[in-house]
């Protein structure tokens, strides 16, 4: 879901034994800057949303990062990121 301030909050919830974990992404002029996980969250900025949250979840390791990337739940925030991003020139 998008807040008043333009960043796009969800929560993936991948199978156990991987806690749930709070995402918050963010554009920022032409990068995106992703924050996950509990407590005290990860940083990720790159080029695409995608990148970045792969970066931010990259200290829970490659396995818990590639179930997450994989998670349903981010079906929901892609489509808030696309509306968000508009159309790709050509």
């Amino acid at each position: 879901m998008v807040n008043a301030d333009g960043q796009i909050q969800f929560t993936l919830s991948p199978v156990a034994p991987l806690p749930a974990i709070e995402v918050r992404m963010r554009r920022f002029g032409e990068r995106w800057v992703a924050e996950a996980g509990p407590g005290s969250p990860s940083v990720g900025v790159a080029r695409s949303p995608r990148e970045a949250l792969a970066a931010a979840l990259a200290p829970l390791g490659e396995r818990a990062t590639r179930l997450m990337m994989a998670d349903l739940s981010l079906l929901e925030p892609s489509i808030e990121i696309a509306a968000l991003v508009g159309p790709k020139s050509a």
